[in-house]
């Protein structure tokens, strides 16, 4: 697909705010057309009347396919094509158990995050594989909760995942028709929305902390980078993250029994301090040596009974503090 620049035209959904706002004033100031869809009529204005290229702005609900058709249809009428769909939606549900969880919170979750991007998507291929020259890109905004969870984050998470696997087969699907999808995920960019992570946020060990953040130019400069790569290119995953927010490795690790925590083998069920018999009849015996300057894991594998003999060495990590 050769398509001259002056000519491109993106679609950002929910670019009334954050990310999809930021991406829309990049790929604006880089010379893209913009056509930016929200829930909310208000904040799509007040950010299309900061772009200097042709733009259109649509508040409609991704979640309906009619809306989505409204949206793709008005986008070709008013210029002609769509070379990038930036499927950037997406709503969470309160933090809460899933059995104090609605059914209706799950299905909004799920109809926003998940159908809404399978929806876009589909409009997308179906008005790339019909312009000329014919092609495109997509860029599935997956978020890093497509790798890990939040507590109390089902829907969110469920979906964040499903959209990798989405991903994953509209990248397959598309190569015959010159349509390549890739995912961002992202991580902690400071935008209203996330502003919490500075004030303390629920952690995995149960205490609440501040988390790092990044600018959200940041990660609009991702997207223009993943936006102009020519289209026989792909970066089918792509995370970007605040550095020192708790994603890689363990994350927070703290407590009065810090210095003799046992980690859970990678390969075998959880190992707790002290003997524990957990998962398909095989106990595992744990020995944590703490040292001033190092931690030391021993985890040895038995029988289906505490006292049986060990017969495999042990394997032993450094568990770093």
């Amino acid at each position: 697909m050769n398509v001259p620049s002056e000519n491109r035209v993106a679609i950002i959904t929910g670019g009334g705010t954050g990310v999809g706002a930021a991406a829309a004033q990049a790929l604006d100031t880089n010379g893209w057309t913009t056509v930016i869809c929200g829930r909310r009529l208000e904040p799509l204005q007040e950010v299309s009347a900061g772009l200097k290229n042709p733009k259109l702005s649509l508040a409609l609900d991704i979640s309906s396919p009619t809306a989505v058709e409204e949206l793709f249809t008005s986008t070709v009428e008013a210029f002609g094509r769509v070379d990038l769909l930036f499927n950037n939606a997406g709503i969470g549900a309160p933090p809460v158990p899933i059995n104090e969880l609605s059914v209706e919170s799950w299905r909004q979750v799920v109809d926003i995050n998940l159908t809404g991007t399978w929806l876009c998507a589909r409009a997308a291929f179906d008005q790339m594989k019909r312009q000329s020259p014919a092609g495109g890109r997509i860029i599935n905004n997956g978020s890093v909760s497509a790798q890990t969870p939040r507590p109390f984050s089902s829907p969110y998470t469920a979906t964040k995942h499903a959209v990798t696997g989405l991903t994953k087969a509209l990248a397959l699907e598309g190569r015959e028709h010159g349509i390549t999808v890739g995912q961002i995920d992202i991580g902690n960019a400071l935008t209203p929305l996330t502003r919490q992570m500075t004030q303390g946020v629920l952690q995995a060990d149960g205490t609440t902390r501040e988390e790092a953040t990044m600018s959200v130019s940041s990660v609009a400069d991702a997207i223009i980078f993943l936006a102009e790569l020519p289209n026989d290119v792909n970066v089918p995953q792509m995370t970007i993250m605040a550095n020192e927010m708790p994603l890689i490795g363990r994350g927070y690790v703290g407590g009065p029994h810090h210095a003799s925590t046992i980690y859970r083998d990678p390969s075998l069920a959880a190992c707790r301090k002290g003997r524990a018999s957990t998962y398909s009849e095989l106990s595992y015996h744990c020995l944590a040596a703490s040292t001033e300057s190092k931690r030391i894991t021993t985890v040895r594998v038995a029988g289906s009974s505490p006292s049986s003999d060990v017969h495999a060495p042990p394997r032993t990590r450094y568990v770093p503090p």
